[in-house]
């Protein structure tokens, strides 16, 4: 895997947690009996007695899914705070966690386009160096 690669897995987690938490949402309304949605027609069939008991199993497991990609997330997180240099935090910061453009990021560090391309290319070697054993 490359330092991109690893990197983008930032968005990806964000991504599939904010996807979870929206299934999560939707059993809690259907525990209410609120549900945004509709099952059709009602048909008598032999599934599960226990709807609640059962949508309440699957929330427990989904926290406990979306708790994993917290903690993976912020494992990534932590390891982008660990760079010293000021500049090539920030850039990395804002490309990976912010999910900011590269133009963006120069307006608001106040440095052009390749100052910024420059920073961001000395912090992903950096990065690679420092945290590649991990992931390459």
């Amino acid at each position: 895997m490359t330092t991109k690669e690893y990197l983008s897995q930032i968005r990806r987690y964000d991504c599939q947690i904010s996807n979870k938490l929206e299934e999560i949402k939707e059993l809690r309304l259907r525990i209410s009996g609120t549900s945004s949605f509709s099952n059709g027609d009602r048909v008598q069939t032999s599934g599960s007695k226990d709807q609640v008991g059962s949508c309440v199993s699957k929330i427990v497991d989904m926290e406990r899914e979306v708790d994993a990609l917290i903690d993976k997330r912020l494992e990534i997180v932590k390891q982008i705070e660990e760079i010293s240099d000021a500049d090539m935090y920030d850039v990395l910061a804002k490309k990976w966690i912010l999910q900011k453009g590269f133009k963006v990021i120069g307006i608001e560090m106040k440095k052009s386009d390749r100052q910024v391309f420059n920073i961001y290319e000395n912090a992903m070697d950096l990065f690679e160096h420092t945290f590649g054993h991990l992931y390459l």
